[in-house]
């Protein structure tokens, strides 16, 4: 049995807070399944992890506290000079801990209360008009249950792709953490991902039907261009302008090459295909052609 599956079983059947559940659930997502360490391209800060689960920044400090304290994880944090000058983030690694050591004692503590309950601010709804109180369903309008296969959650013209709270993916993570390294290596404030960056990458990927690798490409190139790396300073930006850049990135590239077919090589590119952000070989190509070497 891998480790992290080894860890998720224990999760289960372990009496740990709705909480403290979530996070190590969150973070076997993107620890290797074999060693449970989170690799450090993977690793997420406090502010990701209260974004990924939904919970509050100070509920994750303290569910991460009781999770090092009953072995669940263990933490190798960076000195402040190299979290503040090179971006270090918390290692994690998850283990098999112990089920009970630690926990609140009462069953409800540590609990975070439902939203919606359903008899919030009801509680005379059970009454008749009398004022007595009658059968625990009294005065409630009966649901006729239903054979359709709708979702509950889905609006009008919602498609499949718009479902809010999926979870973590780690090709969305990356090309949203590469263009937040361009552009805090550009001079400016590092953004911090939200969730509408995650949706614009999400649908970049899902529905425009663009690579992680184009996305990287078009990340690279927008962001060394004097223009356009002080309009795409965003997720959404990049998805807003990606047929804009591609568009600027291939007439830069012809450019290229109609001044290459002055010299005495005359070499012309004859590919139908003049995409700057493709993948593979012709990624190499094109940054053998940016940078000025011939073929």
């Amino acid at each position: 049995m891998t480790q992290t599956v080894a860890v998720q079983r224990a999760v289960r059947r372990s009496d740990l807070p709705a909480p403290a559940r979530l996070i190590v659930l969150t973070i076997c997502g993107v620890a290797d399944y074999r060693t449970g360490v989170v690799p450090a391209d993977h690793a997420m800060s406090l502010t990701e992890l209260a974004v990924a689960t939904g919970l509050g920044r100070s509920t994750v400090a303290r569910s991460l506290n009781l999770l090092e304290e009953t072995r669940w994880l263990t933490r190798d944090r960076p000195d402040i000079a190299a979290a503040r000058s090179e971006g270090a983030r918390t290692a994690y690694t998850v283990h098999v801990g112990s089920p009970a050591a630690g926990l609140p004692g009462s069953p409800r503590e540590g609990l975070v209360p439902e939203r919606d309950h359903p008899d919030k601010g009801k509680s005379d709804i059970g009454q008749s008009q009398s004022g007595t109180t009658g059968s625990p369903a009294a005065g409630r309008i009966p649901i006729t249950p239903t054979t359709t296969n709708k979702t509950p959650s889905s609006r009008p013209g919602q498609k499949p792709d718009d479902t809010v709270g999926a979870p973590p993916r780690l090709d969305v993570d990356r090309v949203c953490r590469h263009l937040a390294d361009r552009i805090e290596g550009n001079g400016s404030k590092r953004p911090t991902i939200t969730k509408g960056w995650r949706d614009a990458a999400r649908l970049l990927i899902d529905r425009d039907g663009r690579t992680v690798e184009q996305i990287v490409r078009c990340i690279d190139w927008c962001q060394d261009d004097p223009f356009w790396r002080s309009n795409v300073l965003s997720m959404p930006k990049l998805r807003e302008k990606y047929d804009q850049l591609r568009l600027a990135a291939q007439r830069d590239t012809g450019r290229t090459n109609s001044a290459r077919t002055t010299g005495a090589n005359r070499h012309v590119d004859q590919r139908s295909d003049n995409n700057p952000f493709r993948t593979g070989e012709a990624v190499a190509t094109y940054a053998s052609q940016t940078t000025g070497s011939t073929r």
